[in-house]
Parts: C-alpha cells; structure tokens; sequence
C-alpha cells in the first residue's frame, strides 16, 4: 500500500509526480553534472544515467529531514544512490538505496524496497486537512 507515484520519461529527464503532498521529483538525464551550489529542497538535486538496465541517480541537496515513514535521520550532506530496476517482467520496481551522510552516520548504510506495479491507480488530490471528527 502507501502513496502512488507516477514516472514520466523523455530523452533528457524522468520525472516522478508524487500522490503524497503533491510533490515533483526531476532527475536530469542529459549528462549535466551537480552544480556548485544547490538551494536544499525536499527532492534535492538528482542526475541520473543508465547502468544496463537499471536506472542510476544520484542526488545531493536535500534539505535536513528523515526518511518516511521509518524517521531515520539525514543531514544536508547526505549524498543518495538510488538503482532502480524492473523486475518479474516490469511488475516490481526494486530500488536499492544507498545513503552516505558523514554528519549522522560513520560509513555508508543500503537498503532495498519494492513497489508494484498498478496501472488503474490514479494520483489522486493530496488533502492532510483535519476531520472534524477527530479535532478536539
């Protein structure tokens, strides 16, 4: 279960539109590197290449936060490895997640998650607005 996610592709970016707060993920596929300077923001800053099959990004630039849901800290100097590959013929999305961030954490640390695929699923209006019901 959890948040859909759509990816869009062209010749030089992928895009992932996010259900959950309407978010916009932009991975550069044209060769660029990082800049110098990157703004923080919640996505960060991703450049991507192709690995055989598998698709390759890199990102920096993320604004100070946690991974959700499981709240497990990262710093501006987090630098994120992602590998995604399609598998069981293009039904399971695996992205295997490394993370190197020298402020929170002493090496590098993996871990692999799994999404399916659900072609009927629509990215729906994100509303986290407070039901009445459950206001004090």
């Amino acid at each position: 279960v959890g948040m859909p996610i759509e990816i869009l592709q062209d010749e030089s970016r992928i895009t992932i539109l996010h259900e959950y707060d309407h978010q916009v993920r932009r991975i550069f596929m044209d060769g660029r590197s990082h800049p110098d300077r990157v703004r923080p923001t919640l996505m960060g800053h991703s450049i991507g290449s192709w690995d055989g099959p598998a698709l390759v990004i890199d990102t920096v630039g993320l604004k100070p936060s946690y991974f959700r849901p499981s709240g497990i800290p990262y710093s501006q100097e987090a630098r994120v490895t992602e590998r995604f590959t399609l598998r069981e013929d293009g039904q399971i999305l695996e992205t295997e997640i490394t993370v190197d961030d020298p402020h929170y954490y002493m090496g590098t640390w993996s871990f692999t998650k799994y999404a399916s695929y659900e072609p009927d699923t629509d990215i729906l209006e994100y509303d986290c607005t407070v039901r009445s019901h459950l206001a004090p």
